[in-house]
């Protein structure tokens, strides 16, 4: 077990440099750029001296240098918009955005797995058919229509829910607001996630009720519910996990979607500003920080099986 996590986190090392040196050179050589963006109407002598003060006349190779060093202090370096600590905007923006995935990851996994345990067990019936065809639709409505499409009918005709922000002016600190300005959002990406576990957990438990052992399990008399609890359910949990951990990038970039529709200040509508104002520090802080949180993610996914499955080795 000690081995296994300390060869991933060699191998995470390793990817983490990789993404970095990517994103820093897709970024450096983008054509543009903050200054050639921001600075209309001044002569090429300001732009130079701006380019120079910020460090962007140096080679690509040398300002990535220096950028790793501060980052194995720490330090991510500083907004080239505003000049704050990336690390500051990130650490503020980051529980807004890790509230809301997780929010929508778990009603998506619940609605997702149970959903998928009924269609297996009701399989080819009405009401098998009706959800496979609502998970279709589900997996084919963009993120961006239907957040438009629920602002107009929940905030706009109804005035149901609030249409963008955290929380009420003055209500910072009421958890109900919250929970309702929470709720759209937290919708949407749940409605883009749960249609797959749906689908893979239908077609896993489908495999395995075809299964000898099961079969045999029926014909000893035990009860349905025990047939799936103890002999179904665990063994097809393994490819519904995978589908759970791959879920965290596809919120990654649902989340950026919504947080900007929506107004969610996470680091999602961060790392979207950033592109636009072409802030490459910030974008770089996010890609780290995402990067990690998939990683670390990925790990949990590979120890999970383990656990659920003991005749999975990790060596």
């Amino acid at each position: 077990m000690h081995a296994y996590i300390l060869r991933r986190l060699v191998h995470a090392v390793v990817t983490l440099v990789i993404v970095s040196v990517v994103t820093f050179l897709l970024v450096g050589l983008a054509p543009g750029g903050f200054v050639t963006e921001s600075a209309a109407g001044m002569s090429q002598e300001d732009l130079a001296r701006i380019r120079a003060n910020l460090g962007l006349d140096r080679p690509l190779y040398i300002q990535y240098a220096q950028w790793a060093a501060g980052l194995l202090r720490g330090d991510m370096g500083r907004s080239l918009v505003d000049g704050q600590p990336v690390r500051g905007l990130i650490a503020e923006r980051l529980p807004n955005t890790m509230l809301l995935s997780t929010v929508a990851l778990v009603a998506a996994t619940v609605v997702g797995v149970l959903l998928g345990v009924v269609c297996a067990v009701r399989a080819y019936s009405w009401l098998d058919n009706l959800v496979s065809a609502t998970t279709f639709i589900g997996l084919a409505v963009p993120i961006f229509w239907l957040d438009a499409l629920l602002i107009l009918l929940f905030s706009v005709e109804l005035g149901w829910l609030p249409s963008s922000g955290l929380a009420s002016l003055g209500k910072e600190d009421d958890i109900l607001d919250r929970l309702a300005h929470l709720a759209l959002p937290a919708f949407v990406l749940a409605t883009s996630s749960a249609p797959q576990l749906v689908r893979f957990t239908r077609s896993s438990l489908l495999e395995t009720l075809g299964q000898e052992y099961v079969r045999t399990a029926r014909a000893k008399g035990l009860f349905e519910w025990a047939v799936l609890s103890r002999h179904v359910l665990r063994n097809s949990l393994i490819p519904v996990i995978t589908i759970i951990g791959l879920q965290l990038p596809r919120l990654v970039g649902g989340t950026a979607i919504a947080e900007t529709v929506f107004g969610w200040p996470g680091i999602g509508r961060l790392a979207v500003t950033a592109a636009f104002r072409r802030d490459f520090p910030v974008i770089l802080g996010i890609t780290i920080v995402v990067s990690i949180a998939v990683l670390i993610t990925n790990l949990i996914v590979d120890l999970l099986y383990a656990a659920v499955n003991p005749r999975v080795s990790l060596e």
